[in-house]
């Protein structure tokens, strides 16, 4: 599970580059929420110097130019709430019988 969301978190593959029926993944993806979090507080608005273009160029080659870091810090939470709750929920009603 985790390698696919690898992925499809926009590393490997940039969001503009996926087939169109491969896209809806990247949005229930939270390494990708974790990524472009850490890509914009990283790149958004930075020099980084002459042999490279600047941070807005990079953020804008891997589709992360609209991203805002705390928002997305925002989804990562309700994506652990939302997993927590479904492995309580899971844990709580599968019983494993004894022989």
């Amino acid at each position: 599970y985790v390698t696919t969301l690898l992925f499809f978190a926009g590393q490997l593959a940039t969001y503009d580059s996926m087939p169109a029926y491969w896209k809806w993944y990247s949005k229930i993806d939270f390494v990708g929420y974790a990524w472009g979090a850490l890509m914009a507080n990283q790149f958004e608005g930075q020099d980084l110097g002459p042999w490279t273009s600047d941070g807005s160029t990079l953020m804008q080659y891997y589709g992360l130019d609209h991203v805002r870091p705390w928002e997305n810090l925002g989804y990562l939470v309700v994506f652990f709430f939302v997993y927590a709750a479904l492995a309580y929920l899971t844990l709580s009603f599968v019983h494993h019988h004894k022989r």
